[in-house]
């Protein structure tokens, strides 16, 4: 079945959209958690500090946080080294998608999303399905569920 060009460039555009949508809440709700860290005892200094961060460093920081509060064999830091290494894998697909440049190719029903100059050798393309768009926003809606989770089980 063929798809229209304009309609599948109308679905990409949209699952995109709410991929960045999903992924500002996540990076709020990531900023949250450090600023409540240690029961909020530093919550002006950490606001100041967690908002001049972008979400990569943000993530070191909870690493860093993790590992201070936690044992390294203990269930809390397994569960906070598993999420921040799937956030990680997100924010590194996140960025592929707002910095590449996108082809749509109806006749397959998918979208391409280009990294890099046409001159240059490192240049990349991935394909996807609107499916598959849409399955990343729900990887990120799971992980803001998932760190609302580990604030409330295992706060750091």
């Amino acid at each position: 079945m063929q798809i229209k060009s304009e309609y599948i460039e109308e679905d990409a555009a949209k699952a995109v959209g709410f991929i960045l949508f999903e992924f500002a809440r996540l990076d709020m709700n990531l900023g949250l958690c450090l600023v409540w860290s240690d029961e909020g005892r530093n919550l002006e200094e950490l606001t100041k500090k967690i908002s001049e961060k972008n979400f990569n460093s943000r993530l070191n920081l909870l690493e860093k946080l993790a590992f201070e509060k936690y044992e390294s064999d203990s269930t809390e830091l397994i569960k906070y080294k598993n999420w921040m290494y799937n956030a990680n894998n997100v924010r590194i697909l996140r960025n592929q998608l707002v910095h590449g440049r996108w082809g749509f190719i109806p006749h397959q029903g998918c979208v391409a999303n280009v990294t890099g100059l046409p001159t240059s050798p490192e240049q990349s393309e991935v394909r996807y399905t609107i499916k598959q768009l849409n399955r990343v926003v729900k990887r990120i809606q799971n992980l803001s569920t998932k760190l609302n989770t580990l604030r409330e089980e295992c706060a750091i």
